[in-house]
């Protein structure tokens, strides 16, 4: 199934009306989850590719993967690049970890 740029950019909505709402519930881990996902969405909108979805999450190799150059200046695609840095630290699926103890 062939995903079209403009199901990323919905899906990209779809996940920050949902970042939205679980946020408002107070369930942070999953808000900043599913804002990772709208990002990593938005980035998949801008990488022309026939390659089949991967799974992997590394934001910074899906820039390097993008058209978006087409559209900012150098000066804005180092802030882009620390800015999506920023994103995928606080959004690795070891920021919830915790340390059970024994009882």
């Amino acid at each position: 199934m062939k995903v079209s740029p403009d199901d990323y950019i919905n899906a990209a909505k779809e996940r920050i009306r949902s970042a939205h709402e679980l946020y408002s519930l107070g369930r942070y881990a999953d808000c900043v989850y599913s804002s990772g996902v709208s990002v990593e969405c938005v980035l998949r909108a801008y990488a022309p590719t026939d390659e089949p979805f991967d799974g992997r999450h590394d934001m910074q190799d899906l820039l390097r993967g993008t058209t978006l150059e087409r559209f900012i200046g150098s000066r804005s695609r180092v802030k882009l690049s620390a800015a999506l840095g920023e994103v995928w630290e606080r959004w690795k699926n070891n920021q919830g970890a915790f340390k059970w103890k024994n009882s």
